[in-house]
Parts: C-alpha cells; structure tokens; sequence
C-alpha cells in the first residue's frame, strides 16, 4: 500500500471552519465536529467574545491540565 492508501485516525475538534472545507477536512478524520461553518466566512474572530493572542505558555499549561484531567 502506498503512503496515500494509509488514513491517520482520531479526530478533529473546531470552533469554526469555513463552509467549503468541510468535506475536505472530513476525508481525513475518522470524525469531524465543528460549531460553526458560517457562509460566507469572513474571519475566525468574528464569532468569538474574547479572540485574544495567548501566550506559548499559556497554551502549554492548558493542555497540561486537560491531560492531567483526563488521565
């Protein structure tokens, strides 16, 4: 089998994407959950109350927790 016959598996979580690229992202995913497919798509940050730059750290910290919490 070549290297496009092999599919990872998981799948993909997103706030929002934009509607064209659903079916895109869903041949690659086992899954594929979303809130939002707005059309047409201006910007992420249009639909979010708080859309601020985190820091590195920040993020590191998170994912940590949620680690952390699930284990």
């Amino acid at each position: 089998m070549g290297l496009r016959g092999l599919r990872p598996t998981g799948g993909c979580l997103l706030g929002q994407l934009r509607h064209d690229e659903r079916l895109r992202l869903a041949a690659k995913v086992d899954e594929l959950a979303y809130l939002l497919a707005p059309e047409p798509f201006f910007a992420v940050g249009l639909h979010y109350g708080d859309f601020a730059q985190v820091e590195d750290g920040e993020v590191i910290a998170a994912l940590d927790r949620a680690a952390g919490a699930s284990s």
